[in-house]
């Protein structure tokens, strides 16, 4: 931790302090390498979220982004990348008053969460996906135009499948059961707390093939998780959370190993010929092999060898008797 007392003087340390109350500090304070942002801070509204509960939505939200990426790329059939960058909390009114318009606003009921939280998608992304969608190359497609109702309903798609993504991603806190509310496409209509209430705000950024990038924002109001504040403690829910196996299952599955179909085959050791007496074989000739008799043939599985072996008959058949696992020899 930086100490100022080593970089600053007395006087200088009572003037940055005068200044920090006056939210006027927007300087960088550096020693050798080390570089200290000091940002505004409001000392009237303090923040509600706790740091676990931030750290367990941006768990959370992670496990929503590689299962969202993995439905991207199949659903726009070109490769995908969506990648989670931060949770912050901030009020409701300092979010929206950062929108532009138009943009996607998704509302969503996610019970047993008390009041609605929101999806926001910016106009690039929302345009590229629909392009995609509609057989187009889905580039970075600069339009500026209100959306119509045949986009808002090919995004209602996408954002129904997002839904079903979050409660998988939800399942290991707490099931929740996520639906589509409505779509806004402008901030005013799209106040789901007031403007005053602090909301966590967890941005991911979506690449999408090559030339379309954008972010991403799920807000979820701090009164949104008052009714399961306990389970949002992530030592809570990761100690509690266990493994549940289904015997059943796991009996369908062994079942079904058992009588998959593999192939074996029982390969004797290699031997070298030339090229020449290669093209001059001719049905007759005999090939000695670098295999004795008494030497023990190597049994493969799906060409992957496994055993030792010795030739023998068996009920008027060739067969091997196996008589060491050679994983056992490495």
């Amino acid at each position: 931790m930086l100490d100022l007392s080593e970089v600053l003087s007395q006087k200088e340390i009572d003037n940055l302090l005068m200044e920090l109350s006056q939210g006027h500090i927007e300087e960088t304070v550096t020693e050798d390498n080390v570089h200290t942002k000091i940002k505004k801070y409001d000392f009237r509204i303090a923040n509600k979220f706790s740091k676990e509960q931030i750290k367990t939505l941006y768990t959370i939200n992670s496990n929503f982004a590689q299962i969202f990426s993995s439905y991207l790329s199949g659903t726009l059939r070109t490769n995908c990348q969506v990648d989670m960058l931060s949770t912050e909390e901030q009020t409701f009114a300092e979010y929206t008053n950062s929108l532009p318009s138009p943009l996607v606003l998704a509302i969503i009921d996610m019970p047993p969460l008390e009041g609605p939280t929101l999806i926001q998608i910016p106009p690039n992304i929302t345009y590229g996906i629909i392009d995609r969608l509609l057989g187009g190359k889905g580039g970075d497609l600069e339009i500026d135009k209100a959306f119509s109702d045949i986009d808002l309903a090919l995004i209602s798609k996408v954002l129904t499948q997002m839904c079903k993504h979050i409660e998988g991603a939800w399942d290991r806190v707490v099931p929740v059961k996520a639906t589509l509310n409505r779509i806004e496409t402008s901030p005013q209509f799209a106040q789901i707390v007031s403007y005053n209430e602090p909301i966590a705000i967890s941005t991911m950024r979506v690449q999408i093939a090559d030339d379309l990038e954008g972010f991403i924002n799920l807000c979820i109001p701090y009164v949104a998780l008052e009714a399961i504040a306990d389970t949002m403690e992530s030592s809570a829910w990761a100690s509690s959370k266990k493994v549940v196996v289904n015997k059943e299952n796991e009996k369908i599955i062994k079942n079904k190993l058992s009588n998959s179909a593999i192939n074996v085959t029982a390969q004797f050791k290699e031997t070298i010929i030339t090229l020449g007496d290669c093209l001059n074989l001719e049905p007759g000739d005999v090939l000695q092999l670098n295999h004795k008799i008494s030497d023990e043939v190597i049994v493969s599985m799906a060409d992957i060898p496994k055993f030792h072996g010795k030739l023998g008959i068996y009920d008027n058949r060739v067969a091997v008797k196996i008589t060491n696992i050679l994983e056992e020899e490495m």
